[in-house]
């Protein structure tokens, strides 16, 4: 970041300062004059430590390193100078301890969430899977609607068609049985008519014979009263016979009427339990889509949250990138200069503790 290597040109600025001629030839003077004369004794342990300090400051870029160079070159108290680098070696070991915390919160954090986040999307998709199924039998549910209602339209016009040659057929008889009996009537009243005549035909006249010639004047004698009977017996008996025929094709016509009705009452009732079936199916397959449209809905309530679960775990993702990748970018590198600062303060301790460094920490120069 640009602070911290801001930060890290300041500390490279300030031990190059601190570690220059003029600030040695002014920390000398100033040790002399304000805080304490080094003994012959001191003067080598605080260069060599000064040494130990300065080098490892230059490796590492350490403020910790830094303050104790100063220290050290202003002259302070030594016993006050290790009292500092314990409180910084436990300020670094601190450091130490929170970042390992932060990492490992990092990674479980990420971890949780990012299988949180597959699991999510997998619940999605098990739902969109679902909801998918589910609009598939919909779509079936409405088209077996669809075609129950069409056999419907064309049940029911079926229905209507046959109720209207029914009535038809019933008009034609009506009409048919009205004639017949008219005519049987005319018939009868010419039955009676002629019957009547037949028995007194008084008034029925033979046409005069002329014996002479044909222009002589005939006699004038009328013919027998019953001359014509065998002839009117003919005419009765066949208007007896059409009557007859008549009142038979009327019997006959109100049978095939009756039996015609009864077959037409009998489909009538089956078409109306035709329809009536059909009426429930519709019924039935709407409850169905009903179901299924609640079902769809219901899934689709639960995919929303889901997502919304989901976007948050995004979020949160997003929120705790920043710095965890920063925390794993600098962990290491972190880790190695705190270490060295660790190791520069440590050696800086034991040498103005009066240790004997010839043995370790030569070696690990």
């Amino acid at each position: 970041a640009k602070t911290t290597d801001e930060e890290m040109d300041g500390i490279d600025k300030a031990i190059e300062i601190l570690d220059s001629e003029d600030a040695r030839k002014l920390f000398t003077n100033a040790v002399a004059t304000f805080v304490q004369v080094d003994s012959d004794t001191l003067a080598p342990v605080r260069a060599k430590a000064l040494a130990v300090l300065t080098k490892k400051a230059k490796t590492t870029r350490s403020t910790a390193l830094t303050s104790v160079i100063s220290a050290l070159k202003a002259g302070g108290h030594f016993d006050k100078i290790i009292e500092s680098i314990d409180t910084m070696i436990q300020a670094l070991n601190d450091e130490e301890t929170q970042d390992r915390k932060d990492n490992d919160e990092c990674i479980e954090k990420e971890t949780k969430k990012k299988h949180k986040h597959e699991d999510l999307n997998y619940g999605i998709a098990r739902l969109e899977n679902k909801i998918e199924k589910l609009n598939d039998r919909k779509t079936k549910l409405e088209d077996q609607i669809s075609n129950v209602q069409t056999e419907t339209d064309e049940h029911v016009a079926m229905m209507e068609e046959a109720k209207a040659d029914r009535e038809a057929a019933h008009d034609r008889f009506v009409q048919a049985k009205a004639d017949d009996t008219a005519a049987i009537a005319l018939l009868q009243q010419a039955t009676k008519a002629l019957a009547s005549y037949a028995k007194n035909n008084a008034f029925l006249q033979k046409a005069p014979e002329f014996k002479r010639s044909k222009d002589d004047a005939p006699d004038a004698k009328f013919s027998k009263k019953d001359s014509h009977k065998q002839a009117n017996n003919g005419i009765l008996a066949i208007l007896a016979q059409i009557t007859e025929n008549l009142q038979r094709e009327i019997a006959e016509g109100q049978q095939q009427e009756a039996t015609d009705q009864a077959e037409y009452e009998k489909q009538r009732a089956d078409d109306r339990q035709t329809h009536q079936t059909l009426k429930d199916t519709k019924s039935d397959l709407q409850a169905e889509v009903a179901d299924t449209k609640a079902d769809i809905g219901a899934l689709e309530q639960d995919k929303g949250n889901t997502e919304t679960e989901r976007d948050s775990v995004v979020d949160v993702l997003k929120e705790i990138k920043p710095g965890c990748d920063w925390i794993r970018q600098n962990f290491d590198n972190r880790r190695f200069l705190r270490k060295q600062e660790v190791e520069g303060l440590m050696d800086a301790k034991a040498v103005l503790a009066g240790a004997d460094l010839n043995g370790s920490f030569l070696q690990r120069k």
